[in-house]
């Protein structure tokens, strides 16, 4: 499933491209880089407060943009179309509103730059990440100790593109 949600991405991006290499594991992610794209990303797989298995993963490239993408196995757990995602960590909503759900797999929908930056800060200092999916109706839980290792070998695959 791992595979699955970085492939979306890289075959949406350039499909005569696109390969992914194994970059590195650590605190339950696997990390790997798309040479051609300049992205490097992690993935865990995670369960949620209802019992899915979900992927969370983290996509940054080497010219400073980077998203997260949640992944659950089908769209049996989370149909196609618009669902509403809060974002908080250690308790406090640094996320608020919807976003398109396709195939299991959705986005959080950070807008600006000022939006991401000031949840990455939190991310810094804080102990967990939670994301609401679909009004509170599942909640993945993300220990950022975990993330944060994650983030460091991302940048280092980042410094080796």
């Amino acid at each position: 499933m791992i595979v699955r949600a970085a492939l979306v991405f890289a075959l949406a991006a350039s499909p005569a491209l696109a390969q992914i290499v194994s970059y590195a594991e650590t605190a339950g992610y696997k990390i790997a880089r798309i040479d051609s794209q300049g992205v490097c990303f992690a993935a865990a797989e995670l369960r949620s407060d209802a019992g899915a298995a979900m992927i969370y993963s983290y996509y940054a490239t080497t010219a400073g943009q980077r998203w997260h993408v949640l992944s659950y196995p089908s769209s049996e757990q989370l149909p196609d179309g618009m669902v509403s995602v809060v974002v908080e960590v250690d308790g406090e909503t640094t996320l608020s509103r919807e976003t398109e759900a396709r195939g299991g797999d959705f986005m959080l929908p950070f807008e600006a730059l000022a939006e991401i930056t000031g949840h990455e800060e939190k991310v810094t200092g804080g102990d967990e990440m939670a994301v609401s999916v679909g009004d509170g109706a599942d909640t993945l839980r993300v220990p950022l100790s975990d993330y944060r290792a994650a983030l460091e070998v991302i940048q280092a695959c980042l410094a080796a593109l």
